[in-house]
């Protein structure tokens, strides 16, 4: 495990007491190394803060939308397949701080895990089964898909309800900000001391 000699407190550096965080139900990160957590998607619905139970709904639509092309998909290298592979493929989100890796980098999901859990998922359909709720957990059934691939998957598929939340809690904390693009989205973000993200 990699120690860091002089970790970095969200709460140290942008000057926000621990009981002011804990009032508000949010986490104290270590900006330097990832914090051993994971975003479990089964949770989200059962957050007190109203992004993170629409994310729960923005998950559903998500996989509800890769249901489809499968259910409609006659083999692996139709049109239909091939877009929902393309649905499996995650990178990992710079700036989270949260995962089991040894810094605050990481790799996401590449093609070959994209297609691997979408042959799981057709399967499954295949089978009759269609719950969105059920296909969340479906890379739990694979190998070499632990709590840091589930998080990149997750973060990836509810990015807008985190930069949602993100905008309306620094606002509560008056920390300073500034701005980054996701996609076609740009937002006003405090900036990470400790590593270099790329703002486009």
């Amino acid at each position: 495990m990699k120690k860091i000699k002089s970790p970095v407190r969200f709460s140290e550096h942008f000057d926000v007491s621990q009981t002011k965080l804990d009032e508000i139900g949010l986490l104290n990160p270590i900006l330097n190394l990832d914090t051993k957590l994971f975003i479990d998607p089964m949770l989200l619905s059962e957050s007190v803060h109203p992004e993170m139970q629409s994310a729960a709904h923005t998950i559903d639509e998500y996989f509800d939308v890769i249901i489809k092309l499968l259910i409609n998909s006659n083999g692996k290298d139709d049109i239909a397949w091939k877009t929902a592979c393309k649905k499996f493929i995650f990178r990992e989100i710079s700036g989270t701080c949260i995962g089991y890796g040894k810094g605050i980098r990481g790799s996401g999901w590449g093609k070959v895990t994209a297609e691997k859990v979408t042959k799981t998922a057709k399967e499954i359909i295949d089978f009759g089964i269609i719950d969105p709720d059920l296909f969340i957990v479906i890379p739990l059934l694979e190998e070499k898909i632990g709590p840091d691939l589930i998080s990149d998957m997750v973060t990836n598929i509810i990015i807008n309800d985190i930069l949602d939340f993100n905008e309306r809690i620094l606002k509560q904390l008056e920390i300073q900000s500034e701005v980054f693009k996701f996609g076609s989205r740009v937002v006003k973000l405090p900036l990470n001391p400790t590593e270099k993200i790329n703002r486009q």
